[in-house]
Parts: C-alpha cells; sequence; structure tokens
C-alpha cells in the first residue's frame, strides 16, 4: 500500500471537551501535509470541539440514525417524530430496551453503512464506535483505539468482540494495553500498536498566551488543575490537600477547571466548606482553552485515581510547570519520580507534604522545569507511530 496516498476514516461520536478527543483534534492537525486523505465520521456535530477540526479534513454528513441512537430518549422520539421517521422511533426503542435489560445492540441491521471505501479506519472511541468500525465501513484496516482503562469503564462483550475482529488494538499507553487484556478475560490475538497522545508543542504555548489570568500576590501560591470534576480525577482530595498546605503557614489558591454535573459540583464544594477552603479551592468550571491558567500556576496537581494517558500531564510538561501526581503507571510513562515531575500515593498527606516540599526548594522546581520541558511524545514521534499502523 502506498501510505502517501491512502484514505483513512476517523470514527468519533461527537467533538467534546475531553482528552481523547482533545488528542484527535492534535493527531489530525499533524497528519496535514503527510499525503494523507482523511475523513471523519461524528455521530454528532454538535460538540465543543467541533469547530476546531482541522479544514482540510474531509467532514462527512450528520447521519440522523446515528445521532438518535444517542440521544436520551424523549428527545430522540422527538426529533425522529418531527422528521416522520417511524422507523428511528422503532429504532430507538429497541435501543431502550437493550440498555435497560443490558442487551446487545440489536438495531445494526437499522443503521446505514458508511459511504465509500477506505484504506484504514480508525474508531477513535472507546465502545460504540469500535463496533460501528468492525460492522459499517469498507475498509483493508481495522484500527480500534483504546484510551481509558478498561477495569474501570466496563465495556460490553460485544465491544471486546470488535478488538478480535480488528488488524489492530492501538493503545495511547502500555499502561492502557495491560489493563485491557485485565478487562477482556482472555487473550485475543489482534496484535497491539501504540499511538502516543499527541501534544502539538506549539499549539499548548500559543492557547497559553491567549488571555491573562487573573493574578494574585507574590505571596500566594497558585495551584492549578484540569480536568473533569469526578471520582476519577480525585477533585474530592482536594480540599484536604491544601488544607494541610495552608497548616504550614501557606497562602494559596487552588483553581480546579473542569465541567461537572450540578450533584458533581455541589458535593465537591460542601467538601470545601467542610474543610474550611472556601475562597482558597476554587471550581471554576468548564473552560475551552484553559491553558493560561495553566501557564500561570507554581505548580500543576493531578490526583487522579486512574488515567487512560493524562492530557492535563502532558499540557503541564511542555509548559515547563512542576507537577505534583499520583504515581500512576501510566503516568510513569510521562514522569521519572524527581527528575521532571512528583509523583506520590493517591493520598492527601502525601500530596500536601509534596507541595510543600517543592515550594521550599526553589532548585528542585527550576530542575523540574527545565527537564519538563523535554517532553519526548511530540509530533514527529507520534507521526511515525502512525505511519507504523500501515505495515
Amino acid at each position: 500500500m502506498n501510505c502517501q496516498r491512502a484514505k483513512i476514516l476517523f470514527l468519533a461520536e461527537e467533538m467534546a471537551v475531553n482528552g481523547a478527543m482533545k488528542s484527535l483534534i492534535a493527531l489530525l492537525e499533524v497528519l496535514q501535509g503527510q499525503g494523507y486523505d482523511v475523513s471523519l465520521f461524528v455521530s454528532s456535530h454538535h460538540g465543543e470541539l467541533h469547530s476546531q477540526i482541522p479544514k482540510y479534513v474531509k467532514v462527512l454528513p450528520e447521519n440522523m440514525a446515528y445521532c438518535i441512537v444517542r440521544l436520551p430518549l424523549r428527545v430522540a422520539l422527538r426529533k425522529a417524530l418531527v422528521a416522520f421517521r417511524i422507523d428511528l422511533v422503532v429504532m430507538r426503542l429497541m435501543v431502550a430496551v437493550a440498555r435497560k435489560f443490558k442487551l446487545p445492540f440489536p438495531c445494526w441491521f437499522m443503521l446505514p453503512r458508511i459511504k465509500g471505501y477506505y484504506d484504514l479506519v480508525c474508531a477513535y472511541a472507546d465502545g460504540f464506535v469500535a463496533q460501528m468500525a468492525v460492522r459499517k465501513v469498507l475498509t483493508s484496516k481495522r484500527a480500534l483505539w483504546i484510551h481509558c482503562d478498561y477495569t474501570q469503564y466496563k465495556q460490553s462483550r460485544q465491544t471486546f468482540d470488535a478488538f478480535k475482529k480488528a488488524d489492530v488494538a492501538v493503545s495511547v499507553s502500555l499502561d492502557s494495553i495491560e489493563k485491557f487484556n485485565i478487562a477482556c478475560g482472555e487473550p485475543i490475538s489482534t496484535p497491539f500498536a501504540v499511538v502516543h497522545n499527541i501534544i502539538d508543542v506549539d499549539e499548548i504555548r500559543r492557547k497559553a498566551l491567549a488571555y491573562s489570568v487573573p493574578s494574585c500576590s507574590e505571596e500566594i501560591v497558585k495551584l492549578v488543575s484540569v480536568g473533569r470534576v469526578t471520582h476519577q480525577k480525585g477533585f474530592d482530595l482536594a480540599p484536604e490537600i491544601a488544607r494541610g498546605v495552608f497548616a504550614n503557614n501557606i497562602k494559596l489558591e487552588w483553581d480546579v477547571i473542569g465541567g461537572a454535573t450540578e450533584e458533581a459540583m455541589t458535593a465537591h464544594k460542601k467538601l470545601v466548606d467542610k474543610a474550611g477552603m472556601n475562597g482558597i479551592v476554587r471550581f471554576l468550571g468548564e473552560m475551552e482553552n484553559p491553558m493560561p491558567y495553566v501557564a500561570a500556576a507554581d505548580i500543576v496537581v493531578i490526583p487522579s485515581r486512574f488515567e487512560g494517558w493524562g492530557m492535563t500531564l502532558s499540557e503541564a510538561l511542555v509548559l515547563g510547570k512542576p507537577v505534583v501526581a499520583t504515581d500512576l503507571p501510566v503516568f510513569r510513562e510521562q514522569v521519572t519520580n524527581g527528575v521532571n515531575g512528583i509523583l506520590v500515593s493517591l493520598d492527601a498527606k502525601e500530596f500536601a507534604e509534596a507541595i510543600i516540599k517543592l515550594l521550599k526548594d526553589e532548585e528542585l522546581r527550576r530542575r523540574l522545569s527545565h527537564e519538563a520541558l523535554k517532553y519526548p511524545f511530540t509530533k514527529d514521534t507520534v507521526v511515525k507511530e502512525f505511519g507504523e499502523l500501515f505495515s
């Protein structure tokens, strides 16, 4: 196959603000000019990152059937009825019953094939699009991506069956391959490859200069965390960590940037109240571009319980920020403890002690920042990894 003329189709459900879709945008950016003919099918065109899809990418038209599958039941039925699509009403009701009783997706026969023939289809999300890639696209080769820890994000048996039919399973980290095999429960013959989540260093640094962050007094330490406010991200520990730092006569502000359900935001703010950290730990909500806040941080704190890769960690490193993160196997693929970041156990006291140590050791902070800037998973590395999918 002549890779320089290869037709590639990427599949995604929605261009929402999350690590996987941010990495997809970055990957599409760096593939420009590599000689590929790139198309993208997205089930819904309403994601926040949809406008950031590079102009050279051929975005296939939104298909109502795929959109209906994703929508909440009442919204989906209303949309189908307005369009006089009784077939889609029937399909969505069947899907609702299957989901309620945890049955296999019953409506593949009702979903249309994606038009065209491709040299490579990339299911760039977990779950449904992996199954879609092996059922609904004509292609020479199927590459299904693994972005998450499958021991934490439970998948249907049909997803694992799709991976067995793929030509290659592509993980964003070595750790995610190990977690996939544990979750699958049996070895699969499909070969694995690693294509790291791309970090466009120039773009991240440009975004960091996009606007000015309100400054605080020089005597106040600025901590920043970025990520969805969920159990996975560990921000429920932030008030207790902050209290431990504050108890050492260190004045600080800790900005947590990321979307949350109303329930999650309320629960986390109650923890802030309980710890007496009002006005110190601040949940700012979702931002399209949080990079200026990361760039303004004295320390970036990442108390995740588990990750598939950790884009926030990558972004902090390329901005040369001192990082304190949970000692996860996947984070060890980016950070050498004590060299370009600090890794600690998922314990509020240990996080607080590491932050205090960094604040008291200017030379250590300087050294970590210098080494962080040597981040290895840049454009050339990832373009090469992607090109090897054709071999």
